[in-house]
């Protein structure tokens, strides 16, 4: 006890261990002066209060908080059992009895519940909790923010169960109880008890998370908090306990697409599950920045007729509030990496339209992937939208550009075409890239079907000189030397059905490109792949 004025008596603190009784004065003299007084042993206190309400408040104020002291004290230091429960039962009835707010009961269970804690924090490490256990705890939680010492008990308990595979449908109080443990660790104010810190302490440190059935289980608890909050009804709770319980499964699905090797798994999971507008924006830009092919090509419709994450985000829909930003990032992403082949560039036509209008706002990736459409002969020039496009190409000085440099590369493929030449040509061994430049240009090899560069010592550099063959069908580099990494100039646009042949029979190893040689872009332009006794890299 303390005062705001220290003086006299009440120059320093009053502890209440060191008070022995308090009593009330009803009336000290006539003129109606109310005071208790206070017994420190060998001398007494008296407060002076000036109404009679207010000196019943302190009275039952004080003699509460010297019970809680004593009761503290007993429980903390006493090691026999039926005296424990003998003060828990006399606190529990001096509770109840007590005239004050229903705010006094949390500090009686706070103190048994800590002193269970302790009992049985060897336990919980161990195995999982009970279902009475399970429902203690979610009857604790109720409070915000929840005890730490709670956190600290159960923390190992909620660890044993996210490495498990757990059967929600036939123990759903295991769900319950690390929903409730998840959103008590968000509610906590210090950097300790943080759910970032948790969620990495539960994914290690190493790059990929030894356990494979956190993330899972990660994400079932947060879908179904999701699921229930929307579900529950208007009247069972209020708007501001709902939006903190969705912001944190929200920002625990954030936490979960900040890690590489869980985001290909996560963005399979949450394809065919509608979820909260902005957590979805979120993870669509942290896809369409990852090089991965599962990751990025998420963003598509599973299969035909259904609409894909790509589709609610295009122009003209409810979500799009970038006007088309992150629309153009994904078609960009897509086309340049994985979409690359006509029958997946027939499917982006159905947004011909928005691509058109991003591209006259002056988006350069957007202009260079509809030119990337034209050149590959997706919509034929007779087709009425093919002039349309090619009219509104020609409102921006870049897309003009750009224009320009598809007809001259179309018309030099043309000229070449039209040289005729051979089918089939095997060029000598310990040939360099400089001999393969030097008989290309001649101009009788344009059409050629067959190219053998087995034995020679070719680089990287002949790719410039390949991608030129567009009628080529079979590539042999046999026992070459060559390091390919960036053969991905070779693409579609320019090889249709290509055979490499990259055998291998003598002590000589041929490196490839594990980038080209398994990119999106290339594979499906290839009918057959021979790798055997080869690095990749």
């Amino acid at each position: 006890m303390a005062t705001f004025k220290p003086s006299g008596y009440m120059a320093g603190r009053i502890l209440y261990e060191d008070i022995e009784s308090v009593s009330a004065i009803s009336s000290w003299d006539t003129r109606q002066r109310y005071c208790i007084r206070l017994w420190l042993g060998r001398e007494a206190v008296l407060l002076q209060v000036p109404r009679l309400d207010l000196q019943q408040q302190w009275l039952i104020s004080i003699k509460w908080r010297i019970a809680m002291k004593r009761f503290k004290f007993i429980i903390n230091t006493c090691e026999d059992p039926v005296t424990i429960i003998k003060e828990v039962l006399n606190i529990v009835s001096i509770a109840l009895k007590a005239p004050m707010e229903d705010s006094i009961y949390s500090e009686p269970i706070d103190a048994v519940s800590m002193l269970l804690m302790q009992s049985i924090s060897p336990l919980t490490e161990r195995v999982a909790p009970t279902e009475v256990i399970c429902q203690m705890f979610h009857q604790l939680c109720q409070r915000s923010p929840c005890p730490s010492y709670l956190i600290d008990a159960f923390e190992p308990s909620v660890v044993i169960l996210l490495k498990k595979n757990l059967d929600y449908g036939k123990y759903p109080y295991y769900r319950s109880f690390l929903q409730d443990f998840i959103f008590a660790l968000s509610c906590q104010e210090s950097n300790d008890y943080s759910l970032q810190t948790f969620i990495e302490s539960v994914h290690e440190i190493s790059e990929i998370c030894p356990h494979p059935r956190v993330l899972p289980n990660l994400a079932c608890l947060s879908l179904a908090a999701i699921y229930k909050i929307f579900q529950t009804k208007a009247e069972e709770i209020d708007n501001a306990s709902k939006e903190r319980y969705l912001d944190t499964y929200i920002t625990l699905l954030d936490l979960i697409f900040q890690y590489n090797d869980w985001l290909p798994h996560i963005v399979a999971i949450l394809q065919p599950i509608p979820i909260p507008e902005n957590c979805l924006e979120r993870l669509l830009r942290i896809c369409v920045k990852d090089d991965r092919c599962e990751v990025h090509k998420a963003v598509l419709n599973v299969r035909e007729g259904r609409r894909g994450w790509i589709h609610l985000f295009a122009p003209d829909n409810l979500a799009c509030r970038d006007d088309g930003d992150l629309f153009a990032a994904m078609i960009c992403k897509l086309i340049s990496c994985c979409c690359r082949d006509k029958p997946s560039l027939r499917n982006f036509l159905e947004f011909i339209t928005p691509m058109i209008a991003i591209c006259k706002r002056g988006n350069l990736q957007m202009i260079k992937t509809v030119i990337f459409i034209l050149e590959r002969d997706v919509i034929p020039e007779t087709d009425p939208r093919y002039e349309e496009i090619i009219s509104s190409l020609q409102s921006t000085e870049a897309s003009r550009h750009e224009l320009e440099m598809m007809y001259e590369r179309k018309a030099e493929l043309s000229r070449m075409q039209q040289k005729g030449g051979y089918l089939h040509l095997t060029v000598p061994a310990k040939s360099t890239d400089k001999d393969l430049a030097d008989i290309l240009a001649t101009g009788e090899y344009n059409n050629l079907k067959t190219l053998s560069l087995a034995f020679t010592h070719v680089t990287s550099a002949c790719a410039e000189q390949l991608i030129k063959l567009r009628r080529l069908t079979h590539l042999n580099l046999w026992s070459t030397q060559a390091k390919l990494p960036n053969l991905e100039y070779i693409d579609v646009r320019y090889t249709e059905a290509w055979v490499i042949d990259v055998n291998l029979d003598d002590y000589r190893p041929v490196y490839i490109s594990q980038k080209w040689t398994f990119s999106g872009c290339c594979e499906r332009s290839l009918r057959q792949k021979q790798l055997q006794k080869t690095k990749i890299y």
